[in-house]
C-alpha cells in the first residue's frame, strides 16, 4: 500500500509503463508549465497515466506564454 508517489518529470517519462499500471486516485501535476509541449516526451506521458485516474490537478507558477497550444497541452493531461 502506497498513499503518495513523488515523481520528477524525467522519472514520469522514463518509467511511464511501470507507472501507467500503478492504480492511482490522484495525479498532481506541479510545475505544470513543464507539461506545455505536446509532443514533449514528459506530456505524452503524463496524459497517459493521468488519462486513467479520475481527479487531476495542475500547478503552476510560472507563466504561459500565452499561446493557445501550451494551454491546450496542459489541459490534455488535466
Amino acid at each position: 500500500h502506497t498513499d503518495i508517489v513523488v515523481v520528477t518529470y524525467g522519472t514520469l517519462r522514463n518509467d511511464v509503463d511501470l507507472l501507467s499500471k500503478v492504480r492511482f486516485d490522484q495525479f498532481v501535476a506541479d510545475e505544470a508549465s513543464m507539461l506545455k509541449s505536446v509532443t514533449a516526451a514528459q506530456t505524452k506521458a503524463a496524459v497517459k497515466i493521468a488519462s486513467k485516474i479520475p481527479r487531476r490537478l495542475a500547478i503552476s507558477a510560472t507563466p504561459m506564454q500565452n499561446r493557445l497550444d501550451e494551454y491546450f497541452s496542459v489541459l490534455s493531461v488535466i
